[in-house]
């Protein structure tokens, strides 16, 4: 069974960077990938990784006004937003920890490719 890729992209080089790509190396069935791409870049170093997640940096103007106020004023809430016909989703998580982004990956993700 291949393990899921995660593909680490555009977060700063940090403390936090380095501990989820040890967090996401030594859990079996992930895989960990890096990559320097700026958001611009995201699509293309996802298609050249093969990967099946991506974690990036967002900027918090860079969502919408609704999805800010809602945090702001509900920061313990998990945020889910539908986009389209509600097959897609983006999910923000209060407080997260390493473990926690990698076990919502994980819960989330497709079954692993064979």
């Amino acid at each position: 069974m291949m393990p899921l890729r995660v593909l680490i992209a555009g977060l700063p080089r940090s403390l936090l960077r380095e501990l989820i790509i040890l967090a996401a190396a030594s859990r079996s069935g992930l895989a960990a990938l890096t990559s320097d791409a700026q958001p611009e870049r995201l699509p293309e170093a996802a298609a050249e990784a093969g990967a099946d997640v991506v974690i990036f940096e967002l900027a918090e103007s860079d969502l919408p006004a609704s999805f800010r106020q809602l945090l702001a004023r509900c920061p313990s809430v998990i945020a889910v937003s539908l986009l389209g016909d509600g097959r897609r989703a983006v999910v923000c998580l209060p407080d997260v920890g390493i473990e926690q982004l990698l076990d919502t990956i994980r819960a989330a993700a497709r079954p692993p490719r064979t």
